[in-house]
């Protein structure tokens, strides 16, 4: 799978280098981005502005394949945003490092120390304590070696959104500062700060306790975090077949179905299938090409003006899942046309 790095402010893509080894050794594809203006500290970062980092972002998320995991760091995270804004079809997940999602409107932050078109790292005084949290006097001096001023823009321009299916992108928020039930509480009491992602229809909070550079102060275990976040996306290793991996002959199994017409079956077929094949495995069967996913089956086939989707899973729980998997993927590849999909009511294979 393509993980994408983002780093927050003042960093370029090698601090993520303490992270992505792990990542690699779990099979992945890394790729941790420097931005525009972030190139070094003497690169110009004058017309620099947040659209310019999203759209860097994006140039790179339409040369990959469909299903990309975003990871953005503090700003970074609102960079990730903008783009699952821009290309939610492409996007299978997104992870938020001691950051959430800027809704329409807000500005990362507008109050740090400006320099002209650049914002340096500030002293250490203008941080709260909580931001500072296990980043010892030997990881500061490595840190402020290393770090390139912002350009002013990236941090004052305004988020500009535009496609509700970004709430429709899976997301992990992985809490550094705080937890997860402080997170909560300010999502329940309407906090404007967690509104968007509020919205968002899946997401979990992760807590990682430290302070706001995990990639600094606890790499391994943030490496662990991101891992644990793409594998949601990711199917579970198989043994032998696909259809034999749902469950084992005496095992209770169920069923659900949906047939959806559309004009071009055969393309939305190879596209699911190609798609999710990539992390699971693929067997033809009488029934059409079936995928082992982490929860359970799902059986792809074509006919006369009609795809046909099966889901099975070992109880309705798994089965459900199944349906997710393949009705959320499937959707965003089908973009330009609007399919209705009914399933059947899950039920058990006699």
């Amino acid at each position: 799978m393509d993980i994408v790095l983002v780093p927050g402010f003042w960093l370029d893509g090698s601090s993520w280098e303490q992270v992505t080894p792990a990542l690699e050794r779990a099979g992945h594809r890394v790729h941790p981005l420097t931005l525009p203006g972030l190139e070094s500290v003497d690169s110009s970062r004058s017309g620099i502005g947040l659209r310019d980092h999203i759209d860097a972002v994006v140039a790179l998320v339409d040369a990959l394949d469909p299903g990309v995991v975003l990871v953005g760091h503090s700003g970074g995270g609102a960079i990730v945003h903008g783009v699952v804004d821009a290309r939610p079809d492409r996007v299978s997940r997104v992870v938020y490092v001691d950051s959430g999602p800027l809704g329409d409107g807000g500005v990362i932050n507008d109050q740090l120390p400006v320099d002209g078109d650049e914002i340096p790292l500030p002293d250490w005084d203008v941080f709260d304590a909580p931001d500072l949290r296990d980043l010892d006097p030997e990881l500061r001096e490595q840190f402020r070696a290393r770090a390139i001023p912002q350009p002013r823009a990236v941090a004052q321009d305004q988020q500009r959104l535009s496609d509700e299916r970004r709430f429709d992108v899976p997301a992990t928020v992985i809490a550094c500062e705080f937890s997860r039930a402080e997170l909560e509480q300010w999502i329940s009491a309407g906090s404007p700060y967690m509104a968007e992602l509020a919205r968002v229809k899946d997401f979990e909070i992760v807590e990682l306790p430290t302070g706001h550079w995990p990639q600094f102060t606890r790499p391994a275990e943030l490496a662990e975090a991101i891992l644990a976040a793409v594998s949601k996306e990711s199917a579970a290793p198989t043994e032998g077949s696909a259809v034999a991996a749902t469950a084992s002959a005496d095992s209770p199994r169920w069923e659900s179905r949906a047939v959806i017409a559309t004009e071009r079956p055969e393309r939305w077929s190879k596209q699911l299938v190609s798609h999710l094949g990539r992390r699971a495995a693929i067997e033809e069967t009488s029934e059409g090409r079936a995928l082992a996913l982490s929860k359970g089956t799902g059986i792809v086939s074509t006919g006369d003006g009609a795809l046909t989707l099966i889901a099975r899973g070992s109880d309705e729980e798994h089965t459900a899942a199944v349906q997710d998997i393949l009705q959320r993927h499937l959707l965003r590849f089908a973009t330009r046309e609007q399919l209705t999909i009914e399933w059947e009511p899950i039920a058990p294979i006699d």
